[in-house]
């Protein structure tokens, strides 16, 4: 950090000056005692106990005493922290209080090059002449001092030196006429106090000017030019008055596609499309208004208008704009953004809830396929079910709410019943039974979505074990792993050690690749769904043709059975669509993968899928999703139906 010089003076006069400031007492916000212990709150500090006249330890009144204590005093009065120094009595211990990190500050210690004060910043605040020898004083800061407590204490001492200082001499030249102080000393004093003053202002002016340029720097977005987060939230503290804020709107901007964009496009691209949007919110946006780039893929505009229904239309038009991205650059892509709008309020000037509320309008025009969306109370609401569900999900598995469901596979052919898939519900104590949807995008967010996979699979091993025991070894189940879990160091082995539990063949229980994400590390995946295939498990590609699936799937997984995901199902009723599910199948069969058709749900969709070559139909037309203990009751039934 950059060390700052609060005062620079002629030898001469400064030693006079610091001679005078020094005879005051020290009053309430700076304190001595014995040993850093007591007020959690205070700031403790390591003092100089022989440096007379700037700091020094009064025997008598058991105290440090001298012109630093009295300008900690100031900086207490300013910030409200209160300043408590270690005594050692006339020994002085600074080294070894701040190496063992019993206090935050270091207090006019004489900087010594050779020796190694393992101090996190200095702030140079004297150079005074000493036996003839420029000696410079320092304030330092350990390593537990908060940036916080040193920002503060900065800033206070620039405050000192700019208001009170030169206030502070001037008295006590006044107070020294009682003593009758030889006049010319009193206008070697006066000079001093003169040009101290003046040395100040062009000091602080050429501080604030570096500073200044230092915060501009620290509040750019390199990659687009425009502002970052700190920006918006210097300006959102700065710029709007209370009578102001109901007149603005925080509208955030995001890539929901960011990932696919980055892995497909490229890291250059990804910046190209950035830039193009920096460059639309900054067009249309006027002198009282701030576009930010927040972070990577998420922009925020704080900007002025009379009623919703307006504001909507200006983030519609920049929705539009953006939009025209692909045919005006000629990209063979789609960027998929979204926006939130929330309306600031008068009683609440929070810059994190400001985000926070149009964020969650975000999502949930992400939810719902919409350009954009209002952070209203709907949607917080919404925002606070969502975040005590995620805390609720913490022992949700622990607690075993969480239960197995099944919804049979059926072979194309035969019309027979040959497996079923497993799927969970969560029996949430609060709500009842919750779909999927309500809660594995929250495991993902909260990292524990493997854990879920894992926990639905020994359901499944379970079943498996049981079947066979009744005689039903020959049905098979598959289970859904993510990418995330299936990413891990350790996941085949710890598959084994679930496995192995149970007694069942290993070819009866499946492994399912959703397409919940982009792959992490693939080269991972690819090895441990090698190490499960050769254990002999049935490798299964689900949701191939949506998200993230690629035709380089096929040959990057030793995969058994492509998943043909039901979008491609429904456009089958179209020539083209028909032809494109004909030819996955086909691609597939050549490959030497099966074909199975989900999501076939009406007597149409099953007419058409019949006259393909697959080999497995899953739909509700065919099975709903049943709990466990009711499954077999429909497997029993709807075999006998068959007969």
């Amino acid at each position: 950090m950059q060390r700052l010089i609060y005062r620079t003076l002629i030898p001469v006069t400064e030693m006079i000056l610091l001679m005078i400031v020094c005879m005051t007492q020290v009053s309430a916000g700076v304190m001595t005692t014995t040993e850093p212990t007591g007020a959690a709150d205070a700031v403790y500090v390591a003092g100089n106990p022989d440096f007379y006249p700037i700091e020094y330890y009064d025997e008598e009144s058991g105290s440090y005493e001298g012109i630093m204590p009295e300008m900690l005093e100031k900086v207490s009065e300013k910030t409200g922290m209160d300043f408590v120094y270690v005594s050692g009595g006339n020994k002085n211990r600074q080294k070894n209080l701040a190496e063992n990190r019993q206090v935050e500050m270091v207090s006019a210690h004489e900087a010594d090059r050779e020796i190694d004060w393992d101090l996190q910043d200095d702030l140079l605040l004297f150079r005074v002449e000493r036996e003839k020898e420029n000696v410079e004083v320092y304030i330092g800061f350990t390593r537990i001092a908060s940036n916080d407590l040193i920002t503060k204490v900065q800033k206070a001492l620039e405050e000192i030196c700019r208001e009170d200082l030169s206030g502070i001499a001037v008295s006590y030249v006044m107070e020294q006429k009682e003593q009758h102080f030889p006049k010319k000393v009193l206008l070697i004093v006066l000079t001093a106090v003169i040009l101290l003053s003046a040395g100040l202002l062009i000091y602080i002016f050429r501080l604030r000017k570096k500073n200044l340029q230092q915060e501009k720097n620290e509040m750019d977005d390199p990659l687009t030019g425009l502002g970052n987060a700190g920006y918006l939230e210097y300006q959102f503290g700065n710029l709007l008055s209370v009578q102001e804020i109901p007149l603005y709107y925080l509208a955030y901007i995001g890539i929901h596609n960011m990932e696919q964009i980055r892995q497909y496009q490229g890291e250059e691209e990804l910046g190209t499309l950035q830039k193009y949007i920096a460059s639309v919110i900054s067009q249309g946006t006027g002198d009282a208004e701030v576009p930010v780039r927040l972070n990577d893929g998420e922009f925020a505009v704080l900007f002025q208008n009379g009623n919703d229904a307006d504001a909507g239309k200006r983030i519609e038009m920049f929705m539009d704009s953006l939009k025209q991205y692909p045919e005006q650059f000629s990209k063979d892509y789609k960027p998929e953004l979204h926006a939130g709008i929330y309306h600031l309020k008068a009683e609440k000037k929070d810059f994190e809830m400001a985000v926070f509320c149009a964020k969650q309008g975000y999502l949930y025009a992400v939810k719902y396929g919409l350009a954009y969306a209002f952070g209203n109370q709907k949607v917080l609401n919404d925002a606070k079910e969502k975040a005590l569900l995620k805390r609720e999900l913490q022992d949700a598995i622990k607690n075993r709410e969480f239960q197995l469901y099944l919804q049979f596979v059926v072979d194309k052919n035969t019309k027979k019943i040959c497996g079923a898939e497993a799927l969970s519900r969560w029996q949430n104590p609060r709500q009842g039974i919750l779909n999927p949807g309500k809660y594995v995008g929250l495991m993902h967010e909260a990292g524990i979505i493997e854990k879920l996979d894992f926990y639905i699979c020994e359901e499944a091993c379970k079943q498996l074990e049981e079947w066979k025991r009744q005689g039903l070894e020959e049905l098979w189940i598959s289970c859904n792993f993510t990418r995330t879990a299936i990413s891990t160091e350790h996941f085949p082995e710890t598959f084994q050690k679930v496995v192995e539990k149970y007694e069942f063949r290993h070819d009866r229980l499946r492994i399912e690749i959703t397409e919940d994400s982009l792959a992490e590390n693939d080269a991972l995946i690819r090895r441990n769904i090698a190490q499960c295939s050769k254990m002999g498990f049935f490798i299964v590609l689900d949701d191939f043709g949506s998200g993230y699936s690629s035709l380089m799937d096929l040959c990057d997984y030793p995969l058994d059975c492509v998943k043909i995901d039901r979008s491609i199902v429904i456009r089958s009723v179209e020539p083209r669509g028909m032809e494109l599910l004909s030819g996955i199948c086909r691609l597939a069969h050549e490959m030497k993968m099966h074909v199975l058709c989900e999501g076939v749900e009406t007597e149409e969709e099953n007419s058409r899928i019949g006259k393909l070559s697959c080999e497995y139909i899953q739909g509700y037309y065919y099975s709903r999703v049943f709990p466990k203990e009711h499954a077999m009751e429909y497997y029993e039934k709807y075999m006998s139906g068959l007969k």
